[in-house]
């Protein structure tokens, strides 16, 4: 449910911005075997093989819809690269926390 806050501010026009939580408070250390298992290799596994395609058939889809409807250049690009980079980390998601 939307907060009435929020309702009330885009019915007068004004322009709200979202800024998201940080995932771990400031002057905490990630905990070493996160770090550890974040930069190990994770091979493809049966578990992991189904989770890996569906990511990348979900963002060849919206890639070619985007290539297809936005006009050539600078931004379209930006986004292109950006849908490359979100599925870079769906598919850290899937290889890094998917338990053995």
């Amino acid at each position: 449910m939307i907060d009435q806050r929020i309702l009330d501010a885009l019915a007068r026009g004004e322009r709200l911005v979202y800024v998201m939580a940080p995932t771990r408070q400031r002057g905490k250390r990630m905990a070493r075997d996160q770090i550890l298992n974040n930069l190990e290799y994770h091979p493809v596994t049966d578990a992991t093989k189904p989770q890996f395609e569906m990511n990348r058939a979900s963002v060849r889809e919206l890639a070619l819809d985007w290539d297809a409807r936005l006009p050539a250049g600078r931004h379209a690009s930006l986004a292109q690269t950006a849908l490359q980079e979100a599925l870079m980390w769906a598919n850290a998601a899937v290889a890094c926390d998917t338990p053995s």
